[in-house]
């Protein structure tokens, strides 16, 4: 394998696994943003709750994905 000329590869940072510490200082520091984020949780989780109920399995399976994107920024 030859290397190009400047090329160099770098490893990605990783999400550490202790995110406790990182999440309260987030929430010390924006706590609006974090009430936001946990309102709008729940309304998809309830939703969620509803659609299964209910037979809505499309429903149910965006409500998942949403929640998925909602779990997104932490990674980032």
């Amino acid at each position: 394998m030859t290397r190009r000329k400047g090329y160099t590869m770098e490893r990605k940072k990783k999400a550490p696994r202790h995110l406790g510490p990182q999440l309260k200082a987030v929430i010390r520091r924006q706590p609006t943003v974090f009430a936001v984020y946990t309102v709008l949780r729940l309304i998809v989780l309830a939703t969620l709750v509803s659609s299964i109920i209910r037979g809505e399995y499309e429903s149910a399976f965006i409500c998942l994905l949403v929640l998925g994107l909602f779990v997104l920024p932490f990674f980032i």
